[in-house]
């Protein structure tokens, strides 16, 4: 389930450079500012998870959040034509959105991880858990070399589709993890 917003959606990430040039048609500066939006998502994420806590069913919320950050994804993807006089405010926005709802599935799929693994067994599945972080780099070359033969936004949407079935998929299937307290 962490390999969903780990290896595939975060590889928008990866793209911003790109989209910022060929779909926004904006300098680097422009870039920076999407990816300080990412921050800025990740840091409300941190403020609402610490001023509220986890009264709310953290499997539920784990699973929720990888669907939301898949269609902030695709939302993304086809931000310039939201709002097509000035695409760069619905990109912020919507970048800023995926990074929340990211940074709330990783503390919420750690903490899942902490609490339902028996204490002699906890240092093995967190390890395990992380191991999703080494296909990246291999599954980055694929997402380049796709991105160059159909173009950013496709690729962008593309990932965003792949993200939502297999969360979907996911939230079907997985009954215990959605019920998990």
């Amino acid at each position: 389930m962490g390999l969903i917003p780990n290896v595939v959606l975060h590889q928008a990430w990866f793209l911003l450079p790109v989209f910022t040039a060929d779909v926004l048609r904006q300098n680097a500066d422009v870039g920076g500012f999407l990816l300080s939006a990412t921050g800025v998502g990740g840091f409300i994420s941190s403020v609402v998870i610490a001023s509220i806590g986890f009264s709310f069913n953290k499997g539920l919320v784990a699973l929720v959040s990888i669907l939301f950050s898949s269609i902030f994804v695709i939302l993304f993807a086809l931000s310039p034509w939201l709002l097509p006089l000035y695409p760069l405010l619905p990109a912020l926005i919507l970048i800023g959105f995926m990074s929340l709802a990211q940074a709330h599935f990783r503390t919420t799929s750690g903490t899942l991880i902490q609490l339902s693994t028996p204490d002699r067994f906890r240092s093995r599945v967190t390890s395990l858990a992380s191991y999703g972080q080494g296909f990246v780099f291999p599954f980055s070359i694929l997402v380049g070399i796709f991105a160059e033969f159909s173009g950013v936004v496709v690729t962008i949407t593309v990932l965003g589709l792949i993200g939502l079935i297999l969360s979907i998929i996911f939230t079907l299937t997985l009954g215990d993890v959605r019920r998990e307290p």
